[in-house]
């Protein structure tokens, strides 16, 4: 009953006929429009309507909120940029200040590259305290440890992590 009853709902067709179109070499913003059969004696498909670029600005959800800066995914807004870079300024040798910097590193590990860019800069600087320096060697452990969490792009510290480690060393 239940799987019968997702098979037929909007969303299942919907990514059934996704996935089909991108295995034929369409894209998100261009496809066939016309009837086609997926399997041989299979049933009719009619894809949707191609929407406009506005249109489809929506539905990838590239639009910009009112008040809200536009966030390129992958990326920090500059609200987040200036709160990391506090939070790096602001370090101490102490767990609390480590754990609530590797939280919010954590919470906004889709911008993993940009992080790992920030935190890597903040190491090479000449000027800083060696104890400060330990703060943040301290948070790069952390983040690497916690990289196989069970949190969305958690993985994306390792990875970044490897492709920047021979800068520091």
């Amino acid at each position: 009953w239940y799987q019968r009853r997702v098979r037929e709902s909007a969303e299942h067709c919907y990514y059934r006929w996704r996935l089909y179109s991108l295995l034929q070499g369409e894209t998100f913003a261009k496809w066939r429009v016309e009837e086609f059969r997926m399997f041989k004696n299979g049933s009719m498909w009619k894809p949707p309507p191609i929407h406009s670029k506005a249109d489809l600005n929506v539905i990838m959800g590239a639009v910009e909120t009112k008040g809200e800066p536009q966030k390129q995914r992958g990326q920090l807004t500059n609200p987040q940029r200036d709160k990391l870079e506090d939070m790096l300024r602001g370090l101490t040798v102490e767990r609390d200040t480590i754990g609530t910097c590797m939280h919010w590193c954590l919470q906004h590990a889709d911008a993993a590259g940009e992080i790992v860019e920030c935190i890597s800069e903040s190491l090479s600087i000449l000027q800083t305290p060696p104890t400060v320096k330990a703060a943040r060697l301290f948070l790069c452990n952390d983040l690497l440890y916690n990289s196989c969490a069970e949190v969305q792009n958690a993985s994306f510290y390792r990875t970044k992590w490897l492709l920047t480690a021979g800068h520091l060393l």
